[in-house]
């Protein structure tokens, strides 16, 4: 889908996009003067802050998705716009927003963190067996279609992670030390939050969300922001959007997805397709998303989520293995045993294993092995709450 171009008049200021659709490079924004002529043009995407360590000399907080392999996932994008002091602060979000591919701790909410090795390893032992040995059972079991979230739930849970993923992005703004680029920040932070509110979206936060928003702007801490960072909140937001028809494919579980396009797609930014001409209230702009999707078969988010499923329980297996508390044998005996239906579902094996990062599982370095983990982890939840019209975001079951 394209991107749309159209911009606001305000204050005799028009704000608009030049170049670039959602599959093009990032567009700039071309701030003009009422008669047209171009005063500046100002990126699209600002970098990623890094969060500075706690105590001078120390290490950067633990918990962000890890380098190397991954490198090319979270690769920062061109440095922070300056601000257009003409333009009302409300309206500021819709200059700019956040480039997922920056600084990983800045990028993205996990609500209901579970750790790996939190249950019992008998307990997942057997619910691991019995999920790649039932995959495709459950396949036909959601054939009905009767249990899927409504597109309107879909799409509110969608917008309101991506606000609270460009909210999370300029928290983190001010720990740089830039007064100006802090004030700027403050000003995308108001914009976004007043958007959601003014759309009429408070109702479909979840508590977390809900309390973090209530706070000013360049309020969230550090540990806020950590926790944002490992959610690896995209990965969902591209399940659920792809739980829309607006999103064809699902990035292999080695890799993570491109939000930048994921974020554009949202009718809080002005880019968004939703976004259909100049001076949209942000209630239409949310309606014109919530009326203009159409949810995808039961069938196939199904399918999708019994491999999102099977990468959980691997990353699962693979943490308790390595914890000393599942033999490996016992999993190698089970991913045998499940190699057909495996393959069924294209999940490539390597040696007797499934292959990520080119290569066996068991073989993923700590910092592979964590970032596989998360992505799975992020992708399992959006699917499982899209196939559950009761549970809540902060209640789907994680069990592997």
């Amino acid at each position: 889908m394209k991107a749309s171009g159209s911009g606001a008049q305000e204050n005799g200021v028009r704000v608009g996009t030049t170049g670039g659709g959602v599959n093009t490079a990032p567009p700039v924004l071309a701030i003009s003067s009422p008669g047209g002529q171009t005063v500046r043009g100002v990126p699209l995407l600002p970098a990623a802050v890094p969060l500075p360590p706690t105590t001078p000399g120390a290490p950067p907080p633990a918990g962000a998705p890890p380098c190397g392999s991954f490198a090319a996932a979270i690769d920062p994008g061109p440095p922070p716009s300056t601000p257009d002091s003409s333009e009302p602060a409300r309206h500021a979000h819709k200059r700019t927003h956040a480039n997922s591919n920056g600084d990983p701790t800045l990028t993205v909410p996990r609500v209901l963190h579970m750790p790996l090795e939190s249950r019992d390893a008998v307990d997942r032992h057997k619910a691991a067996a019995k999920q790649i040995r039932g995959a495709t059972a459950s396949i036909l079991r959601a054939g009905g279609g009767s249990d899927v979230k409504t597109p309107r739930e879909i799409a509110a849970r969608a917008v309101c992670m991506g606000v609270m993923t460009f909210r999370s992005r300029f928290e983190g703004v001010r720990f740089a030390g830039d007064a100006a680029a802090t004030q700027e920040a403050a000003e995308m932070i108001a914009g976004v939050t007043g958007w959601l509110f003014d759309a009429g979206l408070s109702p479909s936060l979840i508590k977390a969300e809900a309390d973090l928003l209530k706070l000013k702007p360049n309020s969230w801490e550090r540990p806020v922001l950590v926790a944002i960072g490992e959610a690896m909140v995209p990965e969902s937001i591209g399940v659920l959007l792809a739980g829309l028809n607006l999103v064809s494919e699902i990035p292999p579980y080695d890799r993570a997805a491109d939000a930048e396009p994921l974020l554009r797609m949202l009718p809080f930014l002005s880019d968004s397709p939703f976004v259909t001409r100049p001076g949209m209230p942000p209630r239409e702009e949310w309606e014109a998303m919530a009326t203009g999707v159409t949810p995808a078969a039961a069938a196939e988010i199904a399918g999708a989520e019994s491999v999102a499923g099977l990468y959980w329980w691997r990353a699962v297996s693979e943490s308790l293995v390595r914890a000393g508390k599942m033999p490996r044998a016992r999993v190698a005996e089970i991913l045998r045993d499940g190699e057909a239906r495996a393959r069924v579902l294209e999940i490539p094996y390597v040696k007797g294993d499934f292959k990520a990062f080119g290569k066996p599982y068991a073989t993923l370095t700590a910092d592979e092995h964590k970032a596989a983990s998360m992505i799975a982890e992020a992708r399992v939840r959006a699917f499982r709450w899209l196939l559950d019209d009761d549970v809540p975001w902060d209640a789907v079951p994680m069990d592997s």
